[in-house]
């Protein structure tokens, strides 16, 4: 049977990822504490398909294993310093804090798994569970079997009913009986999965061990926000969708604290193969909030607001070009769109207020960023020549998305920005001539990775 190996020692993660391992790919999971113990226990590989390192520390001896036993199959690795999903060739890079679906989601990525496939796999009557994953959960979601075993066939008996809850003297009980496993009917595995990922997700918290992220990426919240935002006269805003924001600030900046150079920053964009929308959020992101940290006036609370505009101000434009629109004129190129669609890219900015103002908690002023990135006051239409009149923070997102702009039309040339460092200045000099939006184009050669200006413009 097909084999998924497990490197780690958190008993928590290992339960999760043995009951969603085995319901839903139907594979079998071996966990060693370390690699030292898996290159001990001379363990057959051919049927290895994937293998899981809980902790990115050890990745240089898993690699020398991996190269010993000539293995060509998904590796994932689980890393503190990374914030959403990363591919390198057969390794896999997954945020250390990631919860259970997630991973799961990850992992079917890896293996090539496609929802079908799943669909379309032979489930046997009952699935086992391990006991000591049991107590996890103050209320079971289903009744729980025992495996009777008999000559003929084996038998299951209905043990714990739907709504109890398993105590740890119990499951010592069974334990010391040696019985390891019970048992859900194949109509509940999916219910009990979900319930046991949800009391384990909590059990993690509560322990300090983890928080899971509640996004694998940034580029997939993305699109489940757009999804959410159909409408965007008629949106409810729930408080699922605030927690999607609010995490998606929170992984934004985390992304740019973790890149100390620009330069390192856009090729890993670029190698991501994300978005548009994704990889200009971002890049306002990282130049917003770097101009603030030279500005004397910047704060850590006005980053916030860097983070959440720059996430949120195109969110109601699904199109890469209809994002990158910024005047009529631009507009009236796009002969392919109906009216409704034109009257949503020139009004996006004051629906997006108003989409935000429905929340129940969010970044004081950014109302009023967002009304401006496109230099007009009140979020309708385009301004025809730009001023010192609005929010310099505001100011601040339309330096950083005209940057963004231009450094993704070169992305697939793209190999040393400070080659066209200079003639991106002077371009921005030319657009947006008023002293305020100056300050902010003079920081960009330092943002990207200690430039000197005055160098460039010899």
């Amino acid at each position: 049977m097909s084999k998924v190996v497990i490197i780690g020692n958190n008993k928590l993660f290992i339960e999760s990822m043995k009951l969603n391992i085995n319901t839903y790919f139907q594979m079998d999971v071996l966990n060693f504490s370390s690699i030292q113990e898996l290159v001990s226990s001379e363990s057959t590989t051919e049927d290895f398909k994937l293998m899981v390192l809980q902790s990115g520390d050890k990745f240089a001896d898993l690699n020398e294993y991996i190269k010993t036993k000539q293995l060509s199959i998904p590796v994932s690795v689980m890393h503190k310093g990374v914030t959403e999903v990363k591919n390198k060739g057969h390794f896999y890079l997954l945020p250390e804090k990631l919860e259970a679906k997630k991973i799961i989601k990850a992992l079917a990525v890896m293996l090539n798994l496609k929802a079908e496939d799943l669909a379309n796999k032979e489930i046997a009557e009952y699935l086992p569970i391990t006991i000591e994953i049991c107590v996890h959960m103050d209320e079971l979601p289903c009744d729980i079997y025992l495996k009777l075993k008999k000559q003929d066939n084996d038998s299951y008996v209905k043990r714990f009913y739907a709504g109890n809850k398993i105590t740890e003297e119990e499951v010592k009980n069974y334990t010391s009986k040696n019985i390891t496993n019970f048992y859900v009917h194949k109509e509940n595995q999916f219910k009990f999965v979900k319930s046991v990922n949800e009391a384990l997700t909590n059990k993690l918290k509560k322990q300090d061990l983890s928080q899971a992220e509640r996004f694998s990426t940034m580029d997939k919240t993305i699109s489940k926000m757009q999804e959410s935002l159909k409408d965007p006269e008629n949106v409810e805003v729930t408080e699922e969708f605030e927690e999607m924001v609010n995490a998606s600030v929170e992984s934004s900046l985390a992304v740019v604290k973790s890149s100390k150079k620009m330069t390192s920053l856009i090729t890993n964009l670029v190698n991501n193969k994300a978005s548009y929308c994704y990889k200009n959020i971002q890049l306002i992101t990282f130049i917003g909030t770097k101009a603030l940290e030279l500005l004397d006036w910047g704060t850590p609370q006005q980053a916030e607001k860097i983070s959440f505009v720059a996430m949120f101000h195109d969110i109601l434009l699904t199109k890469d070009e209809w994002i990158k629109v910024r005047n009529e004129k631009e507009l009236a190129k796009l002969t392919d769109i109906s009216d409704q669609q034109r009257d949503l890219i020139r009004n996006h900015a004051y629906l997006a207020t108003q989409v935000v103002q429905s929340f129940n908690d969010y970044p004081m002023g950014v109302e009023a960023i967002i009304l401006e990135h496109h230099g007009v006051k009140n979020g309708h239409g385009f301004a025809e020549s730009y001023t010192n009149n609005i929010s310099p923070l505001a100011i601040i997102i339309i330096i950083a998305e005209a940057f963004s702009r231009k450094i993704l039309e070169k992305e697939d040339t793209l190999s040393d920005i400070e080659s066209f460092l200079p003639q991106v200045i002077n371009e921005l000099h030319e657009e947006y001539p008023m002293s305020k939006y100056r300050e902010i184009i003079n920081k960009i050669p330092e943002i990207v990775g200690g430039v000197d200006l005055k160098k460039m413009s010899a």
